[in-house]
């Protein structure tokens, strides 16, 4: 009587083995790629919410900008600083401006950290 061998053998479960191993080794590159991109996406997010923010202060008060200042619009190369100290909560009427676009640029630094200061132009790019 002949007998029939019934199973796997050793080159079949290696093959399978293999290609398990391949197939999860992609799917954590894949993970990996997907949570860089994530962190890519908020920070794009944030730095869009950030300039929508500085176009709304600077449609608040249109008049704060005078002829003289066309070449450097609103704040130097250097990212603004809270310098008076004020309560970005409560900013005072005096110095209305200065005071909001450095409450903005310290808003910047907090939101963006790794953002250098020649990453931010004081220029409007059409």
């Amino acid at each position: 009587m002949k007998q029939i061998n019934k199973g796997f053998s050793l080159l079949e479960v290696l093959i399978t083995i293999l290609l398990v191993t391949i197939g999860i080794l992609g799917m954590v590159a894949m993970q990996g790629r997907s949570i860089q991109y994530t962190q890519d996406s908020l920070q794009r997010t944030q730095a869009a919410i950030l300039a929508n923010e500085l176009v709304e202060i600077v449609r608040a008060s249109p008049t704060s900008v005078t002829p003289e200042d066309t070449d450097n619009l609103f704040f130097s190369d250097a990212l603004p600083t809270n310098t008076n100290a004020v309560d970005c909560l409560q900013i005072p009427a005096n110095a209305l401006m200065a005071d909001q676009l450095g409450c903005w640029g310290d808003k910047v630094r907090r939101t963006l950290p790794g953002l250098d200061s020649a990453d931010i132009t004081p220029e409007f790019i059409e």
